[in-house]
């Protein structure tokens, strides 16, 4: 009984030694960009309903700028003729 616990021991060992030597610039590259996102309201273009970031049913990139969009039907609206809903 001695011997399966310490081969036991020496793989939880092996096991947690392992985990630890990811680098943590690896593990931490999510969290920023997440960090980028939009998290103040936005109004979607199409309707001009305000709407969270984290919640809004698409997003588009257009010449450099994110749009949010309440709906998928006014995402593809806006994707179809984008200039006519922007502010110049």
């Amino acid at each position: 009984m001695t011997r399966s616990f310490l081969v036991t021991a020496l793989a939880v060992s092996a096991v947690f030694a392992q985990s630890q030597s990811t680098p943590k610039s690896d593990q931490s590259a999510p969290a920023q960009k997440q960090a980028k996102e939009e998290t103040t309201p936005q109004v979607d273009p199409v309707c001009g309903m305000t709407i969270d970031p984290k919640t809004a049913e698409g997003k588009y990139v257009y010449k450099g700028k994110t749009y949010y969009f309440c709906s998928k039907d006014d995402q593809e609206t806006f994707v179809k003729t984008p200039d006519k809903f922007v502010k110049k």
